[in-house]
């Protein structure tokens, strides 16, 4: 089975290109990258992306620019994020994808342009180059996206990836060839990566402690009512820094487990039955592995009774499903997942539903298209509550949605 899950693994490469002005994107970018990697995984599919502090450390005769233009060629989509200014590098960057493109017509290009306010004081003689870029890929008939913000990056570059996906993992060979070390290095490098950046975002947190112990300790000596305030002012502003900072650092701690979690299955083929209440899935994954399809939908509904705890003749409603156990609702999502090869389970094809508007969109539809696993007939409320679950419990896109008669 280990053998057979490594041949099929497409390893698409995406490279992020940008100013240090967007560091704070990028690096939400990158978390991103690395949820998405968790729907794709089952598919067969891991996107490695290729960002500059790839190669800080790296030993090369020529400039480090060479290596990441380089790098460039080597890709199959180009990303460049863009706010109050477009660097010497960057845009050096998007020569070379364009040149690429035109030898090749392989790469991919997608730029952004956040569309946040701008200070008087970050308006520079450097917004020229922002404006210059910007008429020069009007002069290329190159259509450009505006952003808001990270979420609607995020938002708009995952429509893209819903609609190329299919034909750019079609012209991609899987990596027959490459040996097992090769394969598991790229995720291995972004587990790596991500643990170098959570030791410093921990260490951040530290001196955020720190400094408000210290704040604290000025205001209880303090008798100055007016400084009182000013000190407290301060308090306040370094608290709300550190519950950003453990919010990242939660939300780094999370992608580096997802990470993991993937990279077993690459190497192992294997899917951990974790179950949180105790809940055996051996008969679960036995059936789904002889494609016994409709034996494995009532084992489905059986074993989701068991772990929402009720009996075998209860029935699963809104309120068991909105507290269904994280941990084996993932279980369950990975078996179909994995048995059905990516054309079952809760967390793919979430566009499919999407493209109908979501769950009002369904309300409105006479028939209801039934899919695997077949939990909860024409319930809406109960396809509602499934829809939250999956997103609370973070398994990426939601669906449940392949159509059969």
């Amino acid at each position: 089975m280990g053998n057979e899950i490594i041949k099929i693994i497409k390893i698409i490469k995406i490279f992020l290109a940008s100013s240090s002005e967007l560091k704070d994107d990028r690096e939400q970018f990158e978390i991103f990258i690395n949820r998405k990697n968790k729907e794709y995984i089952e598919k067969g599919i891991f996107l490695e992306l290729v960002v500059w502090e790839d190669f800080i450390d790296a030993m090369s005769k020529t400039r480090l620019q060479d290596e990441y233009n380089k790098a460039i060629t080597q890709c199959h989509i180009f990303v460049s994020l863009f706010h109050t200014k477009v660097g010497k590098y960057t845009e050096e960057e998007f020569t070379k994808a364009l040149e690429t493109f035109k030898a090749n017509g392989n790469l991919r290009i997608y730029t952004y342009f956040k569309d946040a306010p701008i200070n008087a004081s970050q308006i520079r003689p450097e917004i020229m180059t922002l404006l210059n870029f910007k008429e020069r890929l009007h002069n290329l008939g190159h259509f450009h996206t505006i952003y808001a913000d990270i979420n609607d990056l995020k938002h708009k570059f995952s429509e893209q990836l819903n609609k190329i996906m299919p034909k750019l993992a079609g012209e991609i060979e899987p990596a027959f060839h490459q040996e097992q070390q090769e394969i598991e290095q790229a995720p291995k490098s972004q587990i790596q990566q991500l643990e170098q950046q959570l030791e410093q975002e921990r260490l951040k947190n530290a001196q955020l402690l720190e400094r408000i112990s210290r704040l604290t300790e000025q205001l209880i000596n303090c008798s100055s009512v007016t400084e009182k305030d000013r000190i407290q002012s301060r308090i306040k502003i370094q608290q709300k820094k550190l519950t950003e900072k453990e919010a990242i650092i939660s939300q780094m701690q999370e992608q580096i487990k997802q990470l993991q979690f993937s990279l077993k299955i690459v190497i192992t083929g294997e899917i951990e039955l974790e179950s949180e209440k105790g809940i055996d899935y051996t008969k679960l994954r036995d059936l789904l592995a002889a494609g016994k399809w409709e034996e494995a939908d009532q084992e489905t509904v059986k074993v989701m009774c068991q772990a929402a705890g009720i009996d075998n003749k209860g029935r699963l409603d809104s309120v068991s499903i909105g507290n269904f156990p994280c941990i084996d609702l993932r279980t369950i999502n990975q078996l179909w997942l994995h048995y059905s090869s990516g054309k079952d389970g809760f967390s793919v094809q979430c566009q499919n539903i999407e493209a109908i508007g979501g769950v009002e969109g369904l309300r409105k539809r006479e028939t209801l298209c039934l899919c695997r696993p077949y939990l909860l007939g024409t319930s809406l409320d109960l396809l509602e509550a499934l829809f939250s679950r999956v997103k609370t419990c973070n398994l990426g896109h939601i669906t449940i949605w392949r159509c059969y008669n």
